[in-house]
């Protein structure tokens, strides 16, 4: 990917509280620049894959709901490569003892609410479906209530800022809001 769809400040990750920020374009091609350059960094600082697979599977979940789904242009849904100025998903990546913080902006419409309700645990979106009924898709929002905590939405002025927890041991609280 070239320069012009990733901008990255990288505060050294390998011995404090640990801050990343980065920034892309809200496509597919920014999405997939943004979680590489996520990778390559955090892996310096972060030991357990574990973690790191679990934050990684939720981020790419986040950003990819963001691109497909809250940005709009002109009636036009940014899905492929076309963006406008405004069209930037901001990243802002802290480790700690209890996980990985991370806070993600973009310039998007409103998240609904209800996406960000706490499971009950009770099933699954597979509960009760054969398995030729079995979707491809629709499992994003599941996935990021199951592995992260304290998911907090906020409406901006300017857009969204999702604030999320995945926590280093998945038994302290993953899942509730």
């Amino acid at each position: 990917m070239g320069a012009e769809g990733l901008r990255a400040s990288v505060d050294d990750l390998s011995d404090r509280q640990d801050v990343l920020r980065l920034r892309c374009v809200a496509n597919a091609t920014g999405i997939r620049g943004i979680l590489l350059a996520w990778r390559a960094q955090i892996v310096l600082a972060e030991p357990c894959v574990d973690l790191l697979g679990r934050c990684e599977t939720v981020l790419a979940e986040v950003l990819n709901n963001i691109a497909e789904h809250g940005q709009t242009r002109h009636g036009q849904t940014l899905h492929g490569q076309t963006s406008g100025p405004d069209d930037w998903i901001e990243l802002h990546c802290r480790r700690s003892q209890d996980g990985i913080h991370l806070c993600v902006t973009d310039h998007g419409r409103a998240l609904p609410r209800h996406l960000l309700s706490p499971s009950d645990g009770s099933s699954t979106p597979l509960a009760g479906l054969s398995l030729d009924d079995v979707p491809e898709g629709g499992f994003g929002w599941f996935l990021i209530r199951e592995l992260a905590r304290d998911l907090c939405c906020v409406r901006t002025n300017t857009g969204n800022r999702l604030t999320f927890t995945v926590p280093r041991n998945p038994a302290s609280g993953a899942g509730s809001a």
